[in-house]
């Protein structure tokens, strides 16, 4: 493999990161969105560190008043390197959510989501935002601090369908850092891993001691368990119905008996009418059988 000079690397990228504003959301953007993955393949091909001591360690501008520390070592966070990272999703966050206004980011990761709800918000709006792995919350507290957000609060705490403990599996390999998860046998990258004892919450009771208010939009993105969570958070959905984001896969979903038909049900119970996937290409309505991975958004 060939392997492009991190020096050049660092001066081609601050360019094609800027093809992380092409969104498929946008219809004049769509038709120059396929150019966004081809560089990303491109790239990736020419930087696959293959440990942390020869990865690129450096600060990336998310946009105008956000900042974010990376290492390419990371799947996610050189992804966002490289190109920036779910452009659609971004857009989605900037579109629905108000200035004043509050978000809330389950399964955080390093903060790529959050540091954009938190300069949407901006200082009079807050920012929940949810990682239980201590190793990555650390890295979402640095790049909070890092791009001066004090409306960004870091929460270290899973989030379910009940309060008490939980185990978290967290991968020893930090290429997968954001591949913790509440089941041992997720995904290979689980095949290594430590066992971490961390708080559990549910949305609704987050909320309550938190006393956020003016909640905008829900993300939920934490490796199968977006079921519980979602059930966790009726209360808020049904009395302030943010726009919420939350990721499908299928298998990981099955081998916990959850279903989509379940949540759709669940919530139009707390009146939400549109249940869309965001793609590439778009916002498209969604039809069975649901077979595939996707993220998937519920407009009330």
């Amino acid at each position: 493999m060939i392997r492009m000079p991190d020096v050049l690397l660092r001066g081609v990228t601050p360019a094609t990161r800027q093809l992380n504003r092409l969104n498929g959301l946008n219809p004049a953007l769509r038709p120059l969105r396929p150019a966004r993955g081809a560089a990303l393949k491109l790239l990736e091909r020419l930087h696959d560190p293959e440990s942390e001591n020869t990865a690129i360690k450096g600060v990336v501008r998310l946009g105008r008043h956000v900042r974010m520390r990376v290492n390419t070592y990371d799947l996610i966070e050189r992804q966002v390197f490289l190109v920036g990272f779910e452009p659609e999703v971004r857009a989605l966050i900037r579109r629905q959510v108000r200035e004043g206004r509050a978000c809330i980011d389950v399964g955080a990761n390093a903060g790529v989501h959050a540091l954009t709800m938190a300069a949407v918000v901006g200082r009079r709006g807050r920012v929940l935002a949810c990682e239980p792995n201590p190793r990555v919350a650390a890295r979402l507290r640095d790049n909070a601090a890092l791009s001066g957000v004090p409306q960004l609060e870091v929460h270290e705490i899973a989030i379910g369908d009940r309060c008490g403990t939980t185990d978290l599996y967290v991968p020893l390999d930090h290429r997968h850092g954001g591949g913790g998860s509440l089941h041992e046998e997720t995904h290979a990258a689980l095949a290594g891993n430590e066992k971490v004892d961390v708080p559990l919450r549910t949305i609704d009771a987050l909320v309550e001691e938190t006393g956020v208010h003016g909640v905008d939009l829900v993300k939920i993105d934490i490796e199968g368990f977006e079921a519980p969570a979602l059930r966790g958070g009726t209360a808020l959905f049904t009395r302030e119905r943010p726009t919420v984001i939350f990721e499908y896969t299928p298998a990981w979903w099955q081998r916990d008996g959850e279903s989509l038909e379940d949540v759709f049900s669940l919530l139009r119970d707390c009146g939400y009418a549109r249940f869309q996937e965001i793609t590439r290409g778009g916002l498209h309505d969604i039809g069975e059988p649901y077979s595939r991975r996707m993220d998937v958004v519920a407009f009330p």
